[in-house]
């Protein structure tokens, strides 16, 4: 965000994709607040999959850091959450990218917030739990 001189008549949208990234949009965000900036917290399909300590891909603090973060003023949702077979490619990381989009999805409704959902070769999969 340092640098840029953003449209004030946009509203511009950033996505996390990790716990990392979570963590460092907020700061970033704090540290630059900017009155058309809106953040969306999410781990990505492809995080979710490679982290194969959980079934569903997911720690506990991931989930409590973004409950925790959920209400702040400029948090308007979660995403990138979704499902992604291209890397997928078996069964085993298949059924968990599943559970942990389920766990995600779960997560916004208790949190009434929107979700930025990521498919790829998984439409009917990501609609069905939609």
């Amino acid at each position: 965000m340092k640098g840029y001189s953003l449209n004030p008549q946009i509203t511009y949208f950033t996505c996390g994709y990790s716990h990392e990234t979570n963590i460092n949009t907020i700061n970033a965000y704090a540290n630059t607040p900017k009155k058309n900036i809106r953040i969306l917290l999410g781990i990505s399909p492809y995080n979710i999959m490679k982290n194969e300590k959980k079934e569903d891909g997911l720690e506990d603090e991931w989930i409590e850091f973004i409950r925790k973060n959920a209400n702040e003023k400029n948090i308007v949702g979660i995403g990138e959450i979704g499902i992604d077979y291209q890397y997928g490619d078996t069964q085993e990381k298949r059924a968990g990218m599943k559970k942990g989009f389920e766990k995600m999805v779960g997560l916004t409704e208790k949190l009434n917030l929107p979700v930025v959902a990521h498919s790829r070769k998984a439409e009917e999969d990501v609609i069905g739990i939609l």
